[in-house]
């Protein structure tokens, strides 16, 4: 089976549990995985998880439901690299990426 033959919600199932450079990496495979890499449902999953880990806070009344996805995405630029458990991506790894 291939990747495209996957179901869509499986596919967004599989990126959930994926980290945010992951996800990240996997809109450029291609059109079709793109679309579903940048799917709300699934930042808000992501957005969810790095919530529930102290990476990242909601002001009060604040939904991730009702973001636009500009700000959804300018969350997870804000995030600060001391507080994540990831390595920064080199020039190498950032091809690495480009190449998936």
């Amino acid at each position: 089976m291939k990747l495209h033959d996957l179901n869509e919600d499986v596919l967004i199932k599989v990126l959930s549990y994926c980290d945010v450079y992951t996800v990240l990496c996997a809109t450029r495979v291609n059109k079709h995985v793109r679309a579903i890499a940048l799917a709300k449902q699934l930042w808000i999953s992501l957005l969810r998880d790095l919530r529930s880990r102290g990476l990242i806070e909601l002001a009060p009344g604040e939904d991730f439901q009702t973001q636009t996805t500009s700000h959804r995405r300018g969350q997870t630029y804000r995030l600060r690299a001391e507080n994540m458990d990831l390595v920064l991506p080199s020039d190498t790894e950032a091809r690495d990426c480009a190449a998936v």
